[in-house]
């Protein structure tokens, strides 16, 4: 399993891959087949660069991100800017789940970005 370090420096990369392919279609899909019609709050866990993260936010749902790394959630930070009902925050999920969200507070949880 990468360690932590691995991940900080792999978004230490200046050029980072902003273009993750996340299609309208893959968006609608993810809309319409599994995010319950009610859904408000979601969780990205492992957001890498925000870019998921973000395409949920801007459809108006309020997204937690969710990064090992700190040089990620910095990153995400920049590429997505403000606006949104989005944050994003360096968690360890390996070992604990969220401690910050009540029972039932969660509508959704994707993992945009954990194959890397």
């Amino acid at each position: 399993m990468p360690t932590r370090r691995y991940w900080d420096l792999y978004y230490l990369d200046p050029t980072p891959f902003t273009s993750l392919p996340v299609t309208g279609g893959e968006l609608a899909l993810l809309q319409e087949q599994v995010t319950p019609p009610d859904a408000r709050a979601v969780v990205d866990i492992s957001c890498g660069w925000g870019v998921l993260a973000a395409h949920l936010a801007h459809t108006g749902l309020q997204v937690s991100g969710y990064g090992w790394s700190g040089h990620a959630i910095v990153a995400a930070r920049e590429l997505v800017g403000s606006g949104l009902q989005l944050t994003f925050t360096e968690r360890d999920f390996t070992h604990r789940s969220d401690p910050e969200a009540a029972p039932g507070s969660i509508d959704l949880a994707v993992a945009g970005s954990a194959a890397g």
